[in-house]
C-alpha cells in the first residue's frame, strides 16, 4: 500500500475518476475527507486490536469481553447488524 501511495497511483486514479464524473471541487474535497476519515478509522481499529494482542488477549481486554477472539471476520463484521 505504501508503494502505491508513494508512486502517486492513488492520486492519479482518483483524479481520473473525478474528471470522468465531472465532480465539483467541494464534492472532491468531501470525497477526500471521507476517504481519509475511513483510513484513519481503520488504522485506529488496528492499533486497538494490536494493543489487545500485545497483552496476550488479557481476559479483561475488549477482545475477550466481547468474544471476538474466536470470531471470523464475517461474524465480527455483522455482529452489530
Amino acid at each position: 500500500m505504501v508503494k502505491i501511495i508513494k508512486k502517486g497511483n492513488v492520486n492519479r486514479i482518483t483524479k481520473y475518476f473525478l474528471e470522468k464524473l465531472k465532480v465539483n471541487a467541494n464534492i472532491e474535497r468531501l470525497i477526500y475527507f471521507i476517504l481519509a476519515f475511513l483510513l484513519l478509522n481503520h488504522l485506529a481499529a488496528c492499533v486497538w486490536y494490536f494493543v489487545a494482542k500485545m497483552e496476550d488477549f488479557n481476559p479483561d481486554s475488549w477482545v475477550m469481553k466481547l468474544g471476538y477472539i474466536d470470531s471470523s471476520s464475517v461474524e465480527v463484521k455483522y455482529h452489530f447488524i
